[in-house]
């Protein structure tokens, strides 16, 4: 449904290389770009030993207080993300669970989440809805443990959410979509202020 709107998009746009949004997409699993580009699979590892893998690779910029989340977006932004090829739309499919609150779980270590990626930029996300309130009430104060460790504010946990969660039965998903990365994306601008609308400029 995403490659569609896409595909209608862009054949409203006046898009100079529209060739590059032809279908299918490229899919990656993101414990196997993590693997081919880096070496290193971070779902297996917890914080301490993934600590300590890229301390041993050489790896710069981390920090004995990073977070199991820390390590493992410094890695994705640094090592895995650039190495991506540009040249057409992809998606992004199993993240890990611990940074994805609110998404179903798919295995033990990941969710069922996808991120669409275009011209190296986030442009969508989506992810299928977790609807156990048992795991999603410890999901959230787990957050919360691990915010109040590095020393963040925390957060009540919305009762009301919960127990709307508990009337809800099958299955439900949904994407988010910056629309502003979005139209900027595809007309090739470098700036987001070029794509929005009624901004003062100088």
């Amino acid at each position: 449904e995403v490659e569609e709107l896409v595909a209608f998009v862009v054949g409203m746009l006046p898009i100079e290389d529209g060739n590059r949004f032809v279908r299918p997409w490229k899919v990656y699993e993101l414990s196997e770009l993590f693997i081919e580009m880096t070496g290193i699979n971070p779902f297996e590892r917890k914080r301490d030993e993934l600590f300590l893998t890229m301390q041993s690779n050489g790896f710069r910029g981390i920090d004995e207080r990073d977070t199991w989340n820390d390590l493992f977006f410094k890695l994705f932004i640094q090592e895995v993300e650039p190495k991506i090829p540009q040249e057409t739309p992809y998606f992004i499919r199993d993240w890990p669970l611990a940074v994805s609150t609110m998404a179903k779980r798919k295995d033990a270590s990941r969710v069922e989440r996808f991120e669409l990626y275009i011209s190296g930029l986030e442009i969508a996300n989506g992810y299928s809805e977790l609807l156990d309130i048992t795991e999603q009430e410890q999901r959230f104060e787990r957050d919360n443990a691990e915010r109040k460790a590095s020393g963040k504010q925390t957060f009540s946990i919305d009762g009301e959410f919960l127990a709307a969660l508990s009337m809800l039965h099958g299955t439900f998903s949904g994407v988010s979509i910056g629309v502003d990365r979005f139209i900027m994306a595809l007309l090739g601008k470098e700036r987001i202020e070029d794509v929005l609308i009624n901004r003062n400029r100088q």
